[in-house]
């Protein structure tokens, strides 16, 4: 590692941006919102709510998630070597609001399509990606996921949205451009 690297690696460790303040500034950002699932104990479903969610690779077709380090899901989705990136939809803040945390198991048995003990996906998620676990690090607070994408599912719909600690909805230009006329 250089001189100018570690230096630089340096200034990061000992910034003095205030954690809410980054936290605030990130979440002005607005993203997409996604449940991770894979089997649990028990062959049972286990899913936490990301929106650290990127493509990485089109070829071959790799995606990163990062999850948090204290988050006790964690050691599942590494056990497992297979997990689903499940998109939501506009629809499903409730899906996202009840895998939020540390990673859960109580959720009701409609919400979910194929078989548990391979990899439980989302019934109505606008996309789903079934990933097999290709690398494994953490960095800060953070472990990251780098999963090869195995298969792919997709449905019509418009997305769930996340923007300065709030749930959103896209609307289309069309309609905002009506909304405005009227003022």
């Amino acid at each position: 590692m250089s001189n100018r690297t570690e230096a630089l690696r340096h200034l990061v460790r000992e910034s003095s941006v205030d954690p809410g303040r980054f936290r605030a500034a990130c979440g002005m950002f607005a993203t997409g919102v996604g449940v991770i699932t894979a089997a649990g104990p028990n062959g049972r479903p286990i899913g936490i709510t990301v929106n650290s969610f990127a493509s990485v690779s089109l070829a071959p077709p790799l995606v990163l998630v990062c999850i948090d380090s204290r988050s006790s899901a964690l050691a599942w989705f590494t056990r497992c070597r297979v997990f689903a990136i499940n998109v939501l939809s506009r629809h499903q803040t409730v899906h996202s609001a009840t895998f939020s945390g540390s990673g859960r198991q109580d959720s009701p048995s409609e919400w979910w399509s194929g078989p548990y003990s391979e990899t439980p996906m989302l019934e109505g998620a606008l996309a789903t990606l079934v990933c097999d676990l290709r690398r494994l690090f953490r960095e800060g607070d953070h472990d990251i996921l780098i999963g090869h994408v195995q298969s792919i599912q997709e449905m019509p719909g418009e997305p769930l949205i996340y923007f300065h600690g709030e749930y959103r909805s896209l609307v289309s230009t069309e309609v905002q451009q009506r909304q405005e006329s009227r003022v």
